[in-house]
């Protein structure tokens, strides 16, 4: 993790959140009111540094932090030269459906990948399926819908994939949508298919629904053919499964 280019505002205090997980579901506390990265603004999409990155991971919380952060989101995604995903990601503590749902639909439909619950595209946008997630972004280069325990659908041009969920014991949901990217995104950076790049999210999405906290171990890079391959029948039963109920797993 290369750290060099954190900067610290002496004026502004370190946004921080603290989860009280309960089996009847975990509640979140936030406090970053004027935080540090509220403060950050479109002056960084020129830093070398950022330029040099080549992709950069954006969520829908940071233009909702800020006009600063929403012009340096902005900015990102229309920067030449790098390659943009952008988790959807919308936390209504931070800004109701009628604000943030035309304001997500516009950044997203910048992005290069794009990430986004079905349940919550139908709060937003009034969507029912992960097509008509597609039908409002239909020039996103790859648009991810995840359902759930249910699985999750990767359109890439004219072709959709459809992945079903493994089924685990879950302890805690909360950070399982960011270890999906994650595990999307790092199959992407090994140049796997789309099939393996949403098997890999879901391999990261289960370890994180497993423990009490937003981290787990990852799997480790050289066993990660060996995961997918070992996963391969039990995937293999579960879209069988979905083919009979209807849903297409092309």
């Amino acid at each position: 993790m290369d750290v060099s280019g954190v900067r610290v505002d002496r004026d502004r205090p370190t946004g921080v959140f603290a989860k009280d997980p309960s089996p009847e579901g975990s509640t979140v506390h936030y406090y970053r009111t004027r935080s540090a990265a509220s403060g950050l603004g479109p002056e960084l999409v020129g830093d070398p540094r950022v330029r040099a990155a080549g992709r950069v991971h954006l969520s829908g919380i940071t233009p909702a932090l800020s006009p600063g952060c929403d012009a340096l989101t902005q900015g990102l995604l229309e920067a030449p030269g790098l390659t943009v995903s952008f988790d959807v990601n919308h936390r209504p503590r931070l800004w109701g459906p009628e604000e943030a749902a035309p304001r997500l639909l516009a950044l997203a439909r910048l992005a290069d990948i794009v990430f986004v619950g079905r349940d919550e595209a139908e709060e937003l946008w009034g969507t029912s399926t992960d097509r008509d997630v597609r039908a409002l972004l239909p020039d996103v280069e790859r648009l991810v819908v995840k359902d759930a325990e249910h699985g999750a659908s990767e359109f890439h041009g004219g072709t959709r994939v459809y992945v079903p969920a493994p089924t685990v014991e879950v302890v805690e949901p909360v950070g399982a949508g960011d270890a999906f990217a994650a595990g999307y995104l790092a199959g992407d950076l090994r140049g796997l298919g789309g099939r393996e790049r949403l098997r890999l999210g879901h391999l990261c999405a289960g370890r994180v629904l497993r423990v009490t906290g937003d981290l787990a171990d990852p799997p480790p890079p050289d066993q990660v053919d060996e995961l997918l391959a070992v996963a391969d029948e039990h995937w293999n039963e579960r879209a069988a499964g979905a083919a009979t109920r209807g849903v297409s797993s092309e």
